[in-house]
């Protein structure tokens, strides 16, 4: 029996070996990373195969810029469905947390998120937040406070609540 000499193939043939065109996307049918993209081996390296396609096809990839898959297929290697864009806009394009808030237009308690009732919070991540919920939470914690300032001087100083250090 002979081994397989898969090396012996020029890449190019053992690439597209694997991939499966269809009337819309080109699947890549062998490896995959966690992401689910295809992985290809070459030169003792793993190279993501829609990279590969996009640069085989368009060039190199520009510096600060992803690839991004505008079929939203991750293994697909059809070179026409992707696009360089920045990692920001990447994130905002797919299905993730960040894209799911921003896509958001009213809080949790139902205010709507407009110009006038939207604060950005300060440091580096500038998360919204809604200033009509901000106002509602300073006037319970001042109402909390104010009752409990009340009651405080309702039962006098601390030596006659019995306070023990008071020396009462």
């Amino acid at each position: 029996m002979v081994k397989s000499r898969h090396y012996l193939k020029p890449l190019t043939d053992r690439f597209w070996s694997k991939v499966d065109k269809t009337d819309t996307c080109w699947l890549w049918t062998a490896g995959t990373d966690k992401d689910n993209y295809g992985v290809f081996r070459a030169d003792h390296s793993n190279w993501r195969a829609h990279r590969l396609t996009y640069e085989d096809t368009f060039g190199p990839i520009p510096d600060g810029l992803v690839i991004d898959h505008l079929c939203r297929v991750h293994n697909c290697v059809n070179p026409y469905h992707t696009e360089p864009v920045t990692n920001g806009v990447n994130i905002m394009r797919g299905d993730t947390f960040p894209a799911r808030n921003a896509a958001k237009t009213h809080c949790c308690k139902g205010h709507e998120y407009t110009p006038e009732n939207t604060g950005l919070q300060s440091g580096p991540t500038k998360k919204r937040y809604c200033r009509q919920c901000e106002r509602d939470r300073n006037k319970k914690r001042r109402g909390y406070l104010t009752n409990y300032m009340r009651t405080y001087r309702k039962r006098g100083s601390a030596r006659t609540l019995g306070n023990p250090l008071a020396g009462g």
